[in-house]
């Protein structure tokens, strides 16, 4: 047990607090948010309207570019056959499949962070990671909401309704009245007259190729860590960890498995220790 504490300590507090200041104290390389174009024509208004004759007030929309910085109140859309991811924070991310609209109501910096996008139309996937630090992560369609704080799920629109899939972890989805949890592996659907059906989780190839895309992320993630902290990782080697309780560890903190207070209660972080871990962390 002495051993397990002696090495459980450098990692939490070499990897963990140092993601934490990667992540919440120190100033990132990219923007809070920004996008990338997978493929195909994306388009973004600055919320600008101009007045149409026909249709009267319309968004002004123009052709983006492939990693430039999204603010709140900018709306991002998708053309037939075209992809975009939107990275927040180096860490989570929102894909639009093609024929997508969404307006990214709410990016607010600071620790911890809050987002927030309405969903006009389409298909979003959304891998959204506890390391990112997120105090609210919302996302609402014209006939739902959904919530969390780390999970992946898929949010669909299809004529007068909206299917919400969670893949990983639990979604709190429904209406604002009616907020019910979407476990692992189901689904909630809400129409437009506010009436839900719920069921298993169906699997098509976007849902699977997005899974397949989560856990490519993670690695990249995992990757920048290593290579930001490699001189801080070499130190916890050299106290006896192995490569693998590292690998465990850097898996656990970014996907939000690893609960530092919970190693706190459980004593294997000595008192004299404890102060060095920011109370912002003590939540993950």
């Amino acid at each position: 047990m002495v051993r397990k504490a002696l090495l459980i300590i450098p990692l939490i507090i070499i990897i963990a607090v140092g993601a934490f200041f990667y992540l919440q104290l120190n100033p990132l390389q990219g923007p809070l948010a920004q996008l990338k174009i997978e493929r195909g024509t994306v388009e973004y208004s600055t919320g600008e309207e101009f007045f149409s004759e026909i249709a009267g007030p319309m968004l002004r929309f123009q052709p983006a570019t492939d990693r430039m910085e999204l603010k709140e109140n900018y709306v991002v859309r998708t053309g037939t056959d075209s992809e975009a991811s939107i990275i927040l924070r180096e860490s989570s991310s929102v894909r639009l499949s093609e024929n997508t609209e969404i307006t990214l109501e709410e990016v607010r910096a600071g620790s911890p962070m809050r987002f927030k996008a309405r969903q006009g139309n389409g298909r979003t996937w959304h891998q959204v990671l506890k390391m990112t630090g997120f105090e609210k992560y919302e996302v609402r369609s014209p006939n739902m909401v959904a919530t969390v704080r780390g999970t992946s799920f898929d949010m669909n629109i299809q004529d007068d309704q909206t299917t919400c899939s969670s893949a990983d972890g639990t979604v709190l989805g429904g209406t604002d009245e009616d907020l019910r949890d979407v476990p692992e592996g189901r689904r909630l659907e809400v129409d437009s007259q506010g009436e839900f059906t719920e069921g298993e989780l169906i699997e098509d190839e976007w849902i699977t190729q997005n899974k397949q895309r989560d856990d490519n992320w993670l690695e990249q993630v995992k990757q920048r860590l290593r290579e930001k902290y490699g001189f801080l990782i070499g130190t916890a080697k050299s106290q006896g960890a192995t490569e693998e309780q590292i690998e465990e560890w850097l898996d656990g903190y970014v996907q939000g498995t690893v609960s530092v207070q919970d190693a706190i209660d459980q004593g294997l972080i000595p008192e004299q220790f404890v102060g060095l871990v920011p109370e912002e962390l003590k939540r993950y």
